[in-house]
């Protein structure tokens, strides 16, 4: 994968290193959130859809973490799965499509917030089936970028690391060129300005609202919804603006003319991106009740109970 990679920002010892950290920021996140991510789907935070889609989001994170730290350990990406089909390309396809997922279920956590402020100020009741459509939406737009590559629309190739692959920020040739720019806006810059919205246009409704119980616990949500937004936006952002400017500079300048940042700035934003889920679930820990209770009074031996009985 080295020979074909075109960044040159590591060497190998340097690769070797950042591929140790990206591992340990991970798994950090990944042992800190395990028992947190439970919680929510195991308890009575379950029997609320608002909670519930909060989990969702932490949930794909979590499973996009972890599955990256199994791969590094377990396989190496330079073979081949079947002939002309590396692991690469599969683990590429797979990331793009838990990334764009895990930011498409923060985003529909935000628009879910917008959407039950306004049914609460009009008194109406938010069906469940709302929650199905944030759901397979995501799916939706996920399988649409990872799949581009797979439908002739860019490529998949070699992250910043040359160690793991995801969608190619080489853009190609002629008119795809715009489209995969179009996609890499789409997936990073379209989402953010949606959460931003969204929890902003809540504040619109705020006024409606009344002091009974349940617009007081989805005040509750709505903060922490805010909060886990602002953390995953700084968390994210280095490495989202980084290879925007990547592929910028090919948009100016031609494709494979690559204007790169420092060794040090791609390393701590690769570092910050993947340790974002710890941040995020302590915050929310700390700030929410409901969720303290729900962490802190689950055991485990009735959570295996529980799987057993669905078994059976």
């Amino acid at each position: 994968m080295n020979a074909s990679c075109p960044w040159t920002l590591f060497d190998d010892r340097g690769k070797e290193t950042l591929d140790t950290l990206v591992d340990v920021t991970g798994g950090l996140s990944t042992v800190l959130s395990f028992w947190f991510i439970l919680a929510y789907f195991n308890t009575n935070l379950k029997e609320n859809w608002s909670y519930h889609n909060i989990g969702c989001f932490l949930l794909s994170a979590w499973i996009r973490r972890a599955t990256s730290i199994t791969v590094n350990y377990y396989v190496d990406r330079k073979n081949e799965l079947w002939p002309g089909v590396s692991f690469c390309k599969v683990f590429a396809f797979f990331e793009t499509f838990m990334a764009v997922h895990e930011v498409e279920c923060l985003t529909h956590v935000c628009i879910e917030r917008f959407v039950v402020a306004k049914y609460n100020a009009y008194g109406w009741i938010m069906p469940k089936k709302q929650y199905v459509m944030f759901r397979w939406l995501c799916v939706t737009f996920s399988c649409a970028y990872a799949l581009a590559p797979a439908l002739g629309v860019g490529g998949y190739g070699p992250d910043f690391t040359c160690s793991s692959c995801t969608m190619d920020m080489v853009l190609p040739d002629g008119w795809r060129k715009y489209i995969v720019a179009m996609i890499f806006f789409l997936r990073s810059v379209k989402p953010v300005c949606v959460m931003i919205y969204m929890l902003i246009g809540c504040k619109a409704f705020k006024k409606a609202y009344n002091d009974s119980p349940n617009n007081q616990l989805q005040r509750k949500i709505t903060q922490d919804a805010i909060v886990m937004t602002c953390i995953c936006l700084v968390c994210w952002t280095p490495i989202a603006t980084i290879r925007g400017w990547v592929v910028l500079m090919q948009l100016i300048y031609g494709s494979g003319v690559f204007v790169l940042p420092t060794e040090d700035n791609v390393k701590w934003a690769l570092l910050l991106h993947w340790v974002s889920l710890t941040p995020t679930v302590l915050a929310l820990f700390l700030l929410d009740s409901n969720i303290q209770r729900a962490t802190l009074q689950l055991r485990l031996g009735t959570f295996l109970g529980h799987i057993k009985n669905k078994i059976e």
